[in-house]
């Protein structure tokens, strides 16, 4: 049963593999506004391109990003890794399930299998080969959707300088 973490790992890194060098069906569907859960009021979508920019980026570069330096620390023990992993990834709101929603199903699946194997972890090592890997495969997609993000939208939202505030202010006196 104990090997169950690393067919877990090989299972994530054969999908790094494959999410590193063509874009992942999940981020083909999502450019093209097919979101299998309708996430986004109104019928749009930028709202879930925005959350699956922002999640990815936080539960990568901040969550995991930060339970992997955790797992570094000598006074800090694999019994309390595992429970700061639970509490940050499966109590609460749990980013993962929402990722889920917005069209990255397999997120949320990866993080549901982690939970399964993360007692059955002997070492901080295996738990950074586990959670490495994870951290990667969310890492690749958020460089996929920040790829496909429409940056050129931010050319409606220009900064004001002063003679445009001036004028403004004027406007807003009649």
């Amino acid at each position: 049963m104990k090997s169950n973490w690393k067919e877990l790992k090989k299972e994530i890194e054969i999908e790094v593999q494959k999410v590193w060098v063509e874009k992942p069906i999940e981020i083909k569907k999502m450019q093209y506004g097919i979101i299998p859960t309708k996430a986004g009021s109104y019928g749009q979508y930028f709202s879930t391109l925005v959350f699956s920019l922002i999640y990815t980026l936080t539960l990568g570069e901040h969550t995991l990003f930060d339970l992997l330096k955790i797992a570094d620390e000598s006074d800090i023990s694999l019994n309390v890794l595992v429970k700061f992993t639970s509490i940050s990834l499966f109590k609460g709101f749990q980013s993962t399930e929402f990722l889920g929603y917005v069209g990255f199903e397999k997120t949320h699946i990866f993080a549901q299998k982690i939970e399964k194997v993360l007692d059955m972890l002997d070492t901080k090592e295996e738990y950074k080969e586990l959670l490495g890997a994870y951290f990667s495969y969310i890492n690749i997609l958020h460089c996929w959707i920040h790829i496909i993000f429409p940056w050129n939208l931010g050319l409606f939202f220009l900064q004001k300088d002063e003679h445009q505030v001036k004028e403004i202010i004027k406007l807003l006196q009649y």
